[in-house]
């Protein structure tokens, strides 16, 4: 065997390792099965910088609970009563409310016995006919698209589609929160890369061990 064939067996077994760290990553990323809750209480706004027409508050969450799950969080899966930390929104000049990422956004889950946390990435609420804030007591605030974050206990973590909803008119006070974890198509993919990968190693190999003999 010549240096360059061994260079090859080296390679080789270096794509068998990267490909077991491709694969065993996202596995644990995205170790939950497709699944969804939904959550409901009430809002209230505080910290407006005006009385009427603001330009940033903080939005508040009272009295949530699980109303629905669905797929993996399903069956008892998932139990608890859901703690919504408060977000603060900022008018930018499209007249779009805008919030800051946060970290356990949403506590007090229990997945499988483990305390479960929804971390969310920045969104915004688009100034619409569905996301206007005229006053403490009449707003109504919907994500129209979804926005991302994580759901997480402390051995497992997904990524995650979340729409939030709030509305306080007159005597209507009502909030919605809906976390779905998509299904965990990324994994086949990688490993398929992965078994390319090292197809690919063994046959230039076996074109150098024919060559030499």
């Amino acid at each position: 065997m010549n240096f360059r064939s061994i260079g090859l067996s080296i390679a080789t077994a270096t794509v068998v390792a990267s490909g077991a760290t491709i694969a065993s990553s996202p596995a644990q990323a995205l170790s939950f099965n497709k699944g969804t809750f939904v959550a409901g209480g009430q809002t209230s706004i505080t910290d407006l910088n005006t009385s009427s027409n603001p330009t940033s508050f903080t939005l508040n969450f009272q009295n949530f609970g699980v109303t629905n799950t669905g797929g993996s969080l399903a069956g008892g899966n998932l139990t608890g009563t859901p703690i919504l930390a408060s977000l603060s929104f900022t008018k930018d000049a499209g007249g779009n409310f805008a919030t800051n990422g946060l970290t356990s956004f949403v506590t007090g889950l229990k997945y499988q016995g483990q305390d479960a946390f929804l971390d969310i990435n920045p969104f915004t609420f688009t100034a619409s006919a569905s996301s206007f804030v005229n006053s403490a007591t009449s707003y109504l605030l919907a994500s129209n698209t979804s926005f991302t974050g994580v759901f997480r206990t402390s051995t497992l973590q997904s990524l995650t589609t979340i729409t939030l909803g709030a509305v306080k008119v007159g005597t209507l006070n009502s909030s919605t929160l809906t976390a779905e974890i998509p299904t965990p198509a990324l994994i086949p993919g990688l490993l398929g890369l992965g078994v390319a990968a090292l197809r690919k190693r063994k046959a230039q190999a076996n074109e150098e061990a024919s060559a030499e003999a």
